[in-house]
């Protein structure tokens, strides 16, 4: 593996200046080399103070989440259907005119309101709808400046990175590692020593993709992942990058929660200057950082539940790449079943081509578990305790009600027939709907 003379840690320079109010505690007045006067000892010590202003519970909470033995919030088809109307409610009152959202709503609402889409937000800020919605609409800004407008309602695959994006992903300098941590949760690890490429872009546009694929887990978004940047080896980028904010901007946009973040370098300025920063962090409590050698802060990952196996180089500091070159091969085959599968889908003898959004008659697994069913089944949940009160008369208009909205949002209720799909009535509609109520309420009973 290449290595140069300029620090991997220097990137962190560009985060946190001397100007700083907290970190110019760390530095005499006198000090033109911008030399360190404090000892370890002292920033462990001021750092532990700054933890004392959270309360008993929350320094318990912030504690358990590290090492992996809080429990996730419990998700109840009654509380995701509230969640989703208080998202859509404080989202209205949200100014977003000329926003990448409102050109993204514009372009395909079904997209953006889809409620697997909007959960990512709400579990990465952890149910907060404020922040849930203000992450979506700087994501979107974010995906637009990354990938251009085409893009806005259309999952990043590789096929939409170039080369240059191609061979920053495969360098390895962020990559998903092998092995999970002691609570079961993914471990995302960037190696500034493997950091290689011809534009600052290229390397977004890569750890986008590397990231997004992380959330398509479900387990992911509810529990969390790990992050770790691991400096502590000589780097082949420059140390120096203007536009290296932006990736700080990207780690906390998508939608991800990071439920414990380990900064580990082998420069004690670094060390300095990643401290000053967790005070200055919305994240404080989630965010550790080790000083040491490679020895020294695998030990200390250790202590954490993170296996020496997460960190992909070995004792020389070479990379280990094997793993990460099985992801990238796995995720180009599992891309190209995709696109076979829309190719067959497009060449169906169907007449009708059934749509995430539809609502299907039928029995059996498949429809169940079809994307406008289950949409249903939390529309259903949500209007059960006014239907149950409403007299004969009322139910008739929720029930109707119901599939207009299904309808408003793209959504067609569809039966199979002779082998093909066909459109069902609005009065097969309606009870379809009504049964489901029924069924809902004997089960509840």
């Amino acid at each position: 593996m290449q290595q140069k003379t300029t620090s991997g840690n220097n990137v962190i320079w560009n985060f946190f200046t001397p100007s700083s109010s907290v970190v110019s505690q760390y530095y005499s007045s006198n000090n033109t080399q911008n030399t360190p006067k404090c000892t370890k000892e002292e920033i462990d010590s001021f750092l532990a103070q700054s933890i004392t202003s959270l309360t008993f519970q929350e320094r318990e909470a912030a504690y358990e989440e590290l090492h992996g033995i809080v429990s996730a919030n419990e998700e109840t088809i009654e509380r995701i259907s509230q969640w989703l109307r208080s998202f859509e409610t404080y989202l209205n009152t949200v100014h977003t005119v000329g926003s990448a959202y409102e050109v993204a709503e514009a372009m395909d609402r079904s997209y953006v309101t889809a409620q697997e889409f909007r959960m990512m937000f709400l579990r990465a800020d952890r149910y907060n709808i404020e922040k849930a919605v203000h992450r979506m609409i700087k994501f979107m800004e974010i995906k637009k400046t990354l990938f251009g407008v085409g893009k806005l309602v259309q999952t990043i695959t590789l096929q939409d990175l170039n080369d240059d994006d191609i061979a920053c992903l495969r360098n390895g300098s962020v990559q998903i590692a092998p092995v999970q941590d002691i609570a079961g949760r993914q471990i995302l690890v960037g190696i500034p020593c493997l950091r290689q490429y011809k534009s600052m872009e290229s390397e977004l546009r890569a750890r986008y993709y590397v990231i997004m694929t992380l959330v398509e887990r479900e387990e992911t978004q509810i529990h969390g992942a790990i992050g770790i940047w691991y400096a502590v080896a000589p780097s082949n980028s420059p140390a120096t990058e203007q536009k290296y904010g932006s990736n700080s901007g990207l780690l906390w946009t998508l939608p991800i929660h990071w439920a414990a973040a380990h900064f580990c370098c082998d420069s004690f300025l670094a060390y300095v200057f990643s401290s000053a920063g967790i005070l200055l962090s919305n994240a404080a409590h989630r965010i550790r950082v080790h000083y040491g050698d490679h020895s020294k802060c695998h030990r200390q990952l250790l202590t954490f539940g993170i296996p020496r196996e997460g960190i992909p180089l070995n004792d020389k500091m070479e990379a280990l790449l094997e793993a990460h070159e099985q992801w990238f091969e796995s995720r180009k085959e599992q891309e190209l079943i995709m696109v076979a599968t829309n190719e067959a889908r497009a060449q169906s003898p169907f007449s009708i081509q059934v749509r995430p959004e539809d609502v299907l008659f039928g029995r059996g697994r498949g429809v169940h578990e079809h994307q406008g069913n289950v949409k249903l089944r939390y529309l259903i949940a949500s209007h059960q305790d006014a239907y149950n009160k409403a007299p004969i008369t009322e139910r008739t208009e929720i029930a109707l009600g119901i599939v207009g909205q299904i309808k408003k949002r793209g959504g067609r209720f569809l039966k199979n027939e002779a082998e093909d799909w066909i459109e069902a009535s609005t009065k097969e509609s309606r009870a379809k709907i009504t049964m489901a109520f029924r069924s809902k309420r004997k089960t509840k009973g």
